[in-house]
């Protein structure tokens, strides 16, 4: 059975993905994943000109 804490610590990186997802036009997130667990989460933003 999951715990409160448990349940939590598996939204963060949904939470924080969306967060950063706000105000991104071009570009990417990238996730890195260890054991089964995000560890790392990227942002890359890509200025169009023109």
């Amino acid at each position: 059975m999951h715990s409160e804490k448990q349940e939590k610590e598996k939204c963060l990186p949904l939470e924080k993905v969306g967060e950063m997802l706000v105000g991104l036009r071009y570009g990417t997130l990238e996730l890195t994943v260890h054991d089964g667990r995000v560890v790392q989460i990227e942002r890359r933003e890509r200025l169009r000109i023109g």
